[in-house]
């Protein structure tokens, strides 16, 4: 049978920084979104530890170990090669997810160490529109809908505000992609614990190739003059907000 999914399956996964300690909580925010011009993802390092050990690296890894090597198998079965809609994908992963837990899952909490997992999930199959889900923990999903048109996961609440202004279904890459940026260089300016590199994949409807992919790190020029005029630009407009006449 042939493979019919067409564009590169975009997986989020769960990675931890050499920066994280027992005492504090370290994450960086992940951010996708789908519109009517097409798919953009961007990954983050992001692990998590407080009161218990959290090993989401590990538990992602074997979910998408136990994916990829169900798709070496036979076309007889259902797998990410033959699946016929992103919602096949989703569920698939899901799946694997919970086989994972459900083999490990006991062991680790004897040990106090947390399984969980996200992932987001994004791509083409030819035939269908792009499509994009958020795979939970538990190896449920929602999908992408007009109304709710991205998903961020990690830390979320210093880089959302911006992409809920600045986002919709028509917006263009570039500024999706200018967007993105922006939010990820707040969520750093307000948590110290979450830096550099990012992985951006952009991805056109239709077009079934990557259109662009690029790991920005700390030298990144256009990441630097994101993050200065960002901030001049918003003490600029500050300053020029008109006093408060409460009296």
């Amino acid at each position: 049978m042939p493979r019919t999914v067409q564009t590169p399956i975009i997986v989020q996964l769960y990675q931890f920084s050499p920066k994280i300690s027992r005492n504090r909580q370290l994450s960086t925010p992940s951010v996708q979104t789908s519109g009517a011009a097409g798919t953009r993802n961007v990954r983050g390092a992001l692990g998590c530890v407080r009161r218990r050990i959290s090993t989401p690296m590990q538990t992602a890894q074997n979910a998408i170990n136990v994916l990829e090597t169900r798709g070496r198998g036979s076309d007889t079965q259902l797998n990410m090669w033959n699946a016929e809609s992103m919602f096949d994908v989703a569920r698939l992963l899901g799946d694997c997810l919970r086989e994972v837990k459900t083999r490990d899952g006991p062991y680790l909490v004897q040990n106090n160490i947390d399984a969980h997992a996200n992932f987001i999930v994004g791509g083409q199959v030819r035939g269908e529109p792009p499509r994009l889900f958020n795979v939970y923990g538990e190896g449920n999903f929602i999908e992408a809908t007009p109304d709710t048109c991205y998903f961020q996961i990690g830390e979320t609440k210093y880089g959302k505000p911006i992409i809920d202004r600045v986002m919709s279904r028509t917006t263009s890459l570039l500024d999706a992609t200018k967007c993105t940026m922006v939010s990820f260089d707040s969520t750093m300016r307000s948590n110290i614990s979450v830096g550099l590199p990012i992985d951006l994949l952009v991805y056109e409807t239709d077009s079934l190739r990557i259109k662009l992919q690029r790991r920005i790190d700390e030298v990144d020029p256009y990441f630097q003059m994101v993050h200065t005029q960002w901030g001049e630009g918003l003490r600029r407009v500050f300053a020029q907000l008109p006093d408060p006449d409460w009296t």
